[in-house]
């Protein structure tokens, strides 16, 4: 046999260490504010990610009396809940940073 065959590497798999359940990967839990173009200059604005002790109703319910627009909670497999609203991320951002303060204490 050759040399060669002894330095074969194994597999190695590069995110074991951020899979492992000791390890504090990954456990900051975000809020995802994001946009998505629809057609002409119509887009959506949807929030994810919210902790449980906050409604997406009751926030919703909130921006609808702010902004005066369209809004509604949807339940996705995958996802969980998603508020889907017809207002700029950056007002949507900056009325729930005002109006919940709890969220930026992590």
């Amino acid at each position: 046999m050759s040399e060669f065959d002894n330095q074969i590497p194994s597999a190695y798999d590069p995110f074991a260490d951020a899979n492992a359940e000791d390890s504090g990967a990954g456990t900051k839990e975000y809020v995802h504010v994001r946009i998505q173009q629809r057609n002409g200059r119509k887009s959506l604005t949807t929030v994810q990610g919210l902790k449980k002790e906050f409604s997406y109703n009751k926030i919703l319910k909130d921006l609808k009396k702010e902004f005066c627009c369209n809004g509604t909670v949807v339940q996705d497999p995958e996802l969980g809940q998603v508020c889907i609203e017809t207002i700029p991320p950056s007002l949507l951002m900056e009325f729930i940073f005002m109006s919940y303060p709890s969220l930026l204490s992590d």
